[in-house]
């Protein structure tokens, strides 16, 4: 490949940010959110993670430092219809925190950014998955909350709607079915190797 040409679609305010959830709750979550994802609206995104709560502001200050499972959410529908869409998300399980309301997309985008400074030495893992499988759910609720500190994750992306309705040969990177990416994110501070 030699040139890479972007599309943007014009997305200025969404309705979104994280829910968090108990971790006796994650197995509910995580089950209702791939039985709801998969038929929601192409204009709500979103993804289910672990997560240490970092000591933000509209965590309780004494659930800092705990493994959560959380839902980052996106609306990127009307904003008024924002608080609606993501009711669904609300009804998974008990909610412990959540910092959700009007913003423009960039600021979901890079909402965890400060969760990795610079000079840190990222390790990534990740696969592709036909579904996410109540057996895969288990394995989750086994190692996901095992996170060794507050900026390290377990994602787990959704890849559906407008992608799937692509042509298989029209693009370089094929997407079988509805599939859902896994990815574990550590990161370990101190002097990188040259």
């Amino acid at each position: 490949m030699t040139s890479l040409e972007f599309r943007l679609s014009p997305v200025k305010d969404i309705y979104g940010g994280p829910i968090l959830f108990e971790l006796d709750s994650a197995g509910t979550a995580l089950r209702s959110f791939r039985d709801f994802i998969a038929d929601a609206p192409e204009q709500l995104g979103g993804f289910p993670a672990f997560q240490i709560a970092p000591p933000l502001p509209f965590i309780p200050e004494d659930r800092h430092g705990e493994p959560f499972v959380l839902i980052v959410s996106c609306w990127a529908g009307l904003p008024e219809e924002g608080e609606r869409a993501l009711q669904p998300f609300h009804d998974f399980a008990p909610v412990v925190a959540e910092h959700v309301g009007v913003m423009p997309y960039p600021a979901l985008n890079s909402a965890f950014d400060a969760l990795v400074p610079p000079g840190l030495q990222h390790y990534w893992k990740a696969n592709f998955v036909t579904e996410l499988s109540d057996a895969a759910i288990e394995a989750h609720l086994v190692h996901g909350p095992r996170l060794p500190a507050v900026n390290s994750t377990v994602h787990i992306y959704p890849i559906n709607g407008a992608c799937h309705r692509v042509a298989p040969d029209a693009t370089a990177f094929r997407l079988p079915g509805r599939l859902l990416r896994h990815r574990h994110r550590r990161h370990v501070a101190g002097p990188r190797r040259q």
